[in-house]
């Protein structure tokens, strides 16, 4: 069965660099296949692919995002979307596609476009759905962030969350948060544009969510059908009756 991508609904091809991909046997050799298997057609990458299926999940949508119904009562907050399914996601639903702007967000500015995911600026109970995708292990006060997630979505609402993630281990601080100050434990890493690392996760981290009052999914797969490698991916989701949770600094 040929592979078809579940953002843009084409079965093209996948490549990995110049070589293209037929199935996940493929011998990638050093390269990052969750960061690779480019679809031909609208240059999504497997993690992405991976997000709009646990997406189609939660919303009880299996074909791909392109054959998805219009429905802008469906309120979605985005952290940096990237890529193809931005424009189908701004195009079938209420979609906030934000990313953190210091400057930007102290002058006001479209609150569509820029959000301080430590401090949201939206009201309780606003989102259906709140997308993070690779961006908490940069967030400075992530347990801030994850409690403001928590703050905004609906009862009942998801948050699909992608992290560099290792289920055997517990969370590595890389840098630890003092007041103002960034004290390193370990080398300073970096990802795109020279976004600081502060932590890579592990299997601790479902706890926390849980503490929080999340009902909290791991799910660590492969999905031939959409070319996705395997990988993992957390839905958590905020219960239809909640108690306030205790703002902590960490």
């Amino acid at each position: 069965m040929r592979a078809v991508c579940n953002v843009c609904g084409h079965a093209r091809g996948f490549r990995v660099g110049t070589a293209i991909v037929r199935n996940l046997k493929f011998d990638a050799g050093s390269a990052n296949l969750r960061e690779n298997l480019v679809c031909e057609q609208c240059g999504s990458i497997s993690r992405d692919r991976m997000l709009i299926w646990a997406l189609g999940k939660s919303l009880g949508k299996r074909e791909p995002l392109c054959s998805w119904k219009e429905d802008k009562t469906v309120r979605i907050l985005d952290a940096t979307g990237v890529r193809a399914h931005p424009a189908f996601l701004e195009n079938k639903f209420d979609y906030f596609n934000t990313k953190y702007d210091p400057e930007k967000i102290r002058e006001g500015k479209d609150p569509r476009r820029f959000a301080d995911f430590q401090h949201l600026h939206y009201p309780d109970n606003y989102f259906d759905c709140v997308l993070a995708s690779d961006v908490l292990e940069h967030i400075r006060l992530n347990g801030e962030a994850f409690q403001e997630v928590f703050r905004v979505l609906r009862p009942e609402g998801c948050f699909l969350l992608q992290v560099p993630y290792v289920h055997s281990k517990k969370t590595e601080i890389r840098v630890k948060v003092e007041g103002d100050r960034d004290v390193f434990l370990l080398p300073p890493e970096y990802h795109a544009e020279r976004t600081l690392v502060y932590r890579i996760y592990g299997r601790d981290l479902l706890d926390k969510l849980r503490e929080m009052g999340f009902s909290v999914d791991y799910i660590e797969s492969e999905i031939p059908e959409h070319m996705i490698s395997r990988q993992s991916i957390i839905i958590c989701t905020k219960p239809r009756y909640t108690m306030p949770y205790p703002r902590s600094q960490t």
